[in-house]
């Protein structure tokens, strides 16, 4: 479980690397609040309206001071902003800004280094070895998978090439560098390429888009006008995939090893028979 947490907040990272990169692009910029007040003529009942004077950090714009306004349910007030906090702005068409979000990668870089420490803590070199493996996963969807889709190539094309040297390197690092773990990932190989020719023909045979709200529809403007969602969807689900079969895979083969250890008469047909 704490691996796989551990891989949620590194893709969290990572994908945050990959905004700040094309912040520019998109005429997204950092700010930092230098006060902030709420708004009590606001009269909607239900939401409390923050009006914030914040410092531009980033762009053309670097240094400015500029208002923006932020509404906040009254039920999640705890959310509003305080002066010293980092957010996110928006540039409209005639110069001006508008608040986009609060910058959360400082919190999430704390409990990454958490998490870091005790994984490190609990399972020593063979802890550290899956980081390390689990990391250039991360990297490789962060600075070579969201890259290429970002520039308008197929997603499953650009998953399927990320997804195979993501799992040459993660499973000889996690698992070491050994027979069992060859086989297990010519296992999970031969079932990744199975499950992305069974995806692909049951997408087009339901005639799934990827499509499905208005969300999607605003993915496919700006940067990213050139998205194709049905690939992202089938990249998706190959992503998937694979973090299902790194644990299925290697524990299938390390318990047919031990069963074959424990019963040397066993051939390995009997082997998997005996261990499903």
């Amino acid at each position: 479980m704490v691996c796989k947490v551990f891989i949620f907040l590194l893709i969290l990272v990572g994908l945050g690397l990959r905004i700040e990169g094309y912040a520019q692009k998109a005429d997204i910029v950092k700010a930092k609040v230098i006060s902030e007040r709420i708004d009590s003529s606001f009269e909607d009942k239900d939401f409390v309206n923050q009006s914030m004077e914040v410092r531009i950090l980033e762009g053309i714009n670097i240094g400015q001071v500029v208002t923006v306004n932020s509404s906040v349910n009254r039920s999640k007030a705890i959310d509003l902003y305080e002066k010293g906090d980092n957010i996110y702005l928006i540039k409209g068409m005639e110069g001006e800004y508008f608040f986009a979000d609060r910058d959360r990668l400082p919190q999430i870089g704390i409990i990454f280094g958490i998490f870091f420490i005790i994984v490190v803590a609990l399972a020593g070199k063979r802890g550290f070895g899956s980081i390390v493996g689990l990391a250039s996963s991360v990297l490789i969807i962060a600075f070579y998978i969201i890259p290429q889709i970002v520039n308008g190539q197929d997603p499953f094309i650009v998953s399927l090439q990320g997804i195979f040297v993501a799992a040459l390197v993660s499973f000889y690092f996690a698992h070491g560098f050994n027979r069992r773990t060859t086989i297990a990932l010519v296992g999970t190989i031969i079932t990744l390429v199975l499950a992305g020719v069974i995806a692909w023909y049951f997408t087009r045979l339901l005639s799934l888009t990827g499509s499905y709200s208005e969300d999607t529809a605003y993915l496919q403007r700006g940067v990213l006008e050139n998205l194709d969602l049905r690939g992202l969807f089938l990249g998706g689900v190959m992503l998937g995939t694979l973090g299902v079969l790194d644990d299925i895979t290697t524990a299938q083969v390390a318990a047919v090893e031990q069963l074959k250890k424990a019963n040397f008469e066993l051939d390995m047909r009997r082997a998997v028979c005996e261990e499903l």
